[in-house]
């Protein structure tokens, strides 16, 4: 019923120019009138709310968490796994003109190539080589100007779910893993 104040309220606000700060250890973007402008931590400007959009990111490592996932391995084997990443963003604008949902893509595509990255090892080979997955995530992000700094597969487990009732063997504990 009164819906029509707080939009002219919204409308009101929009047009009064603003101060805001950048945070620290964070880099902004900011697109005004078509124009993109990079700003830097710990700056302080006016912008008019009406021209002007925001978009901050740290510009330190960023970390993120992959939701877990079940694949199977090129052997055979229903595994459980989650991937834990960090990466550094290397052009703002390049990211932010390439991508709509920057952080969101970013999951997506390193989710894909975690994806693609188990099914074509078998399940010793996935702890022993994560340099290679942490150089695929790299390489399929360099588009978009972000390197992957770290990148780690934690919950590497076998799901008994699975197991049991598809009838999918568990791997084998080998020799060495009992003994030592």
């Amino acid at each position: 019923m009164l819906s029509w104040i707080a939009d002219y309220l919204e409308l009101l606000l929009s047009v009064i120019p603003r101060i805001t700060a950048i945070e620290e250890n964070r880099t902004a973007l900011r697109c005004r009138w078509g124009k993109f402008t990079v700003v830097e931590s710990g700056r302080w400007f006016w912008y008019w709310p009406v021209s002007t959009t925001i978009q901050s990111w740290p510009s330190n490592l960023v970390p993120a968490e992959l939701p877990q996932q079940a694949l199977t391995t090129n052997d055979g084997h229903t595994i459980m796994v989650t991937g834990i990443f960090s990466y550094r963003i290397k052009d703002f604008l390049q990211l932010t003109l390439e991508l709509y949902d920057a952080a969101g893509s970013v999951d997506e595509i390193v989710a894909g190539i975690l994806a693609e990255y188990v099914r074509d090892r078998n399940l010793e080979d996935l702890v022993a080589d994560s340099d290679s997955l942490r150089a695929l995530a790299t390489e399929a992000l360099e588009p978009y100007a972000v390197t992957v700094e770290r990148f780690w597969l934690v919950d590497l487990v076998t799901d008994p779910y699975v197991v049991r009732h598809y009838g999918i063997r568990a791997p084998e504990p080998t020799q060495e893993a009992t003994d030592g």
